[in-house]
């Protein structure tokens, strides 16, 4: 079985162990905030296909890095994919649509997620997960300069957000390649 990546704008709320500030919890339930990383569209959320040796996870954060136009730190929570196939939900490959045309490959739809089905997911996510990390911001400019070097990544992409990534990249010591003709 493979692992699935899931972006998180909110690492924090994932965290089991901040339960001490939320004393009407009760044993085995979590604050709902982490369901806001769990949006849906059409009754899908979008997840990346891992590497079993987590090889592709620096690229897939580089590529949704670009697309979100945002630099910095990168969280993600990686869990298995039974975890999907244990609720009856259905994953389907479908492509995804960072700048990274290779990482595009690995992109996966979790379909026909109901609201009730959701809370189970996020149930699920908690008590299976390999791990919650993050990718730090030298590692997702790295990873970008490389797409760009190997032509995986098109100076097009990432031209409205070009400025603030050469600012990010500066101050870590790191050079953008300028764009070939």
């Amino acid at each position: 079985m493979g692992i699935l990546l899931r972006k998180l704008d909110r690492i924090q709320t994932w965290d089991l162990d901040h339960r001490a500030p939320f004393p009407w919890l009760r044993a085995g339930e979590f604050q709902a905030d982490p369901l806001g990383d769990l949006n849906t569209s059409g009754n899908a959320i979008s997840v990346y296909e891992i590497d079993e040796n987590e090889e592709n996870l620096t690229q897939v954060a580089g590529a949704l890095s670009v697309s979100r136009g945002r630099y910095d730190r990168f969280d993600y929570v990686l869990f298995p994919e039974s975890v999907v196939s244990e609720l009856g939900l259905r994953l389907v490959n479908t492509l995804g649509q960072t700048a990274d045309a290779q990482v595009n490959q690995c992109h996966r739809d979790i379909s026909e997620i109901s609201s009730h089905r959701l809370v189970e997911l996020v149930e699920r996510i908690f008590r299976n997960q390999k791990r919650f990390g993050s990718v730090a911001e030298r590692d997702i400019i790295k990873s970008i300069i490389d797409g760009l070097n190997d032509k995986r990544i098109k100076y097009a992409s990432i031209r409205k957000s070009l400025e603030r990534l050469q600012e990010r990249a500066n101050k870590l010591g790191l050079q953008i390649p300028p764009e070939s003709t």
